[in-house]
């Protein structure tokens, strides 16, 4: 299964049937309280990015956007945060 492919969706389908798939994702910017954008490291990359990720089923895009902020800033420590 292609990511690239035209039918993604299609071949997403033939392999998982009807089950409930989460295609929605949420971003965000978070600013600590020096006005400094937080970034996170894109996995296997040596990009960044703003926060962000898929929602859970059933989450709304607000809590998506809220939980990540929230998580990202429990692991962040030293002055900057």
């Amino acid at each position: 299964m292609s990511t690239s492919s035209p039918d993604y969706i299609r071949d997403l389908r033939a392999l998982i049937g009807h089950l409930p798939v989460n295609l929605l994702g949420a971003s965000g910017l978070v600013l600590n309280k020096r006005g400094e954008l937080l970034l996170q490291r894109r996995v296997g990359t040596q990009y960044w990015s703003v926060l962000g990720g898929l929602c859970e089923l059933g989450e709304t895009l607000e809590d998506t956007r809220a939980n990540f902020g929230r998580k990202r800033r429990s692991r962040c420590s030293g002055p900057s945060c």
